[in-house]
């Protein structure tokens, strides 16, 4: 083989080489932003790893509801709903504009672990994250992630900045230089084997395993949804789990390592009760309790008294015993909604210091950007039990979202502006130790009439 030839050749295959790998050599990351405008009138500038916002020609550090506060702050980012994702020594944050304040994240399950050292948002929004010893990517919307291991072809550790590059790629400094990865290549998640069962009995415990197989960019995994819930859950493999007595209709998502997803399976699913909750045995142990109470009563009513009147005065102890004692079961039991616990914890939920109360707002936008606030009260789109209706907004995609645009403009009062879009918004106030904090809001979803 002539040596021109072996030369073009092996320089092919090189290039060939390069091209299958995750992660490839690049050049060097841009530094990290220093300055972000936060407002017209505010700023955030970053140095000496303190955040201060420059505002009314002040400029002052970023409070923190943390009480040990985010220690040294590292990198910051926008994404294009306006929320500004912040790593600092003690974790991630969020602020924004009109909550110019330090919060920590909410996060579940997947995260890079470590302390973050630097991060980078997407056009889709994805929180690319490296820690320490760790990269990943989270969905800020669901709070959950995606580790990647040396599997998936991870360069050696530790970690620095995160960027992104003009073509899209990842740029990630690690110990041996900067190694850019491109995210969404191949085909999304898929199902691949598995039979359909769309109707399935799970244990009481709300436990029940699937016959299926998906796959997906470095392997997928699996999270449910219950219809009418806003939130994918972690499954155990295959398994749903976590299911209260009832029937259900579930989805299972197929998630690839970038996080794309895909509904792989729509399962309707049936919980039995526990069996010392079914019919045929508590009733049969209530008359028992409810008898034993009444034949106690009889037995302390007063000997010289009418039977008629110490068997009403027995009954109406031992109803009255029994109806307490059921309230008292049904606070332990976390039932307590009815008097005399209303007070105490009406929907069984018990706040803390550092605890988050959360409310869907929806927040409508005219053709100029322009936001309008309470537009979801005024139409009366908003009732109790927001997410039984707005989570389906979330995950019907833009059908489901032209839908309620359309309605909403249908039924908005006279006066209001016919609406471009809307903004739907879990919004968040933290409780601290000084009372509670209008926190930055989760943007959940961001639709514009196209």
């Amino acid at each position: 083989m002539p040596c021109p030839f072996r030369a073009a050749l092996s320089v092919v295959l090189c290039l060939a080489a390069v091209a299958a790998q995750d992660f490839a050599p690049s050049v060097p990351a841009p530094p990290a932003a220093a300055e972000l405008a936060l407002g017209p009138d505010a700023r955030l500038e970053l140095a000496g790893g303190v955040l201060r916002l420059h505002a009314g020609g002040a400029a002052t550090p970023v409070p923190c509801t943390q009480a040990s506060g985010p220690g040294a702050v590292r990198a910051f980012a926008r994404a294009a709903s306006g929320v500004v994702y912040v790593a600092a020594e003690r974790g991630l944050f969020v602020l924004d504009a009109g909550h110019p304040v330090l919060d920590p994240m909410d996060l579940r399950d997947g995260v890079p672990p470590g302390a973050p050292t630097g991060l980078a948002i997407d056009a889709q929004d994805r929180l690319w994250l490296a820690t320490e010893q760790a990269f990943g990517v989270v969905d800020p919307r669901f709070g959950f992630g995606r580790t990647f291991t040396a599997a998936d072809g991870l360069p050696a550790g530790p970690f620095g900045g995160v960027a992104l590059a003009a073509d899209g790629s990842v740029l990630l400094a690690a110990r041996d230089g900067t190694f850019g990865y491109r995210p969404d290549q191949g085909p999304p998640p898929q199902r691949t084997g598995g039979a359909a069962a769309p109707s399935l009995t799970a244990t009481s415990d709300g436990e029940v395993a699937l016959d299926l197989r998906a796959s997906g960019r470095g392997g997928a995994t699996l999270r449910q949804r219950r219809r009418h819930d806003h939130q994918l859950r972690a499954m155990d493999g295959a398994v749903l789990q976590g299911l209260k007595p009832g029937r259900h209709t579930v989805e299972v998502h197929a998630v690839d390592r970038d996080l794309r997803r895909a509904v792989v399976a729509v399962c309707d699913v049936t919980v039995p009760l526990p069996p010392q909750f079914r019919t045929r045995f508590l009733p049969v142990v209530a008359f028992g309790v409810l008898l034993l109470l009444a034949v106690g009563a009889f037995g302390r009513a007063r000997p010289g008294a009418a039977l008629w009147r110490r068997t009403l005065r027995a009954a109406g102890n031992a109803l009255l015993v029994f109806v307490c004692g059921l309230q008292v079961l049904a606070a332990c039991l976390g039932y307590g909604r009815s008097w005399p616990f209303v007070g105490f914890s009406m929907y069984t939920e018990n706040w803390h210091e550092g605890s988050v109360l959360y409310r869907p707002e929806l927040e409508g936008l005219l053709a100029d950007g322009t936001r309008v606030l309470g537009a979801g009260e005024q139409t009366a789109l908003l009732q109790d039990g927001y997410w039984q209706m707005l989570a389906e907004v979330v995950f019907g995609g833009p059908a489901a979202q032209q839908a309620l645009l359309e309605r909403w403009n249908a039924h908005r009062h006279a006066g209001l502006p016919r609406l471009h879009g809307f903004r739907l918004l879990d919004t968040r106030i933290r409780l601290t130790a000084r009372g509670p904090v209008d926190v930055a809001p989760n943007v959940v979803v961001e639709y514009r009439r196209p």
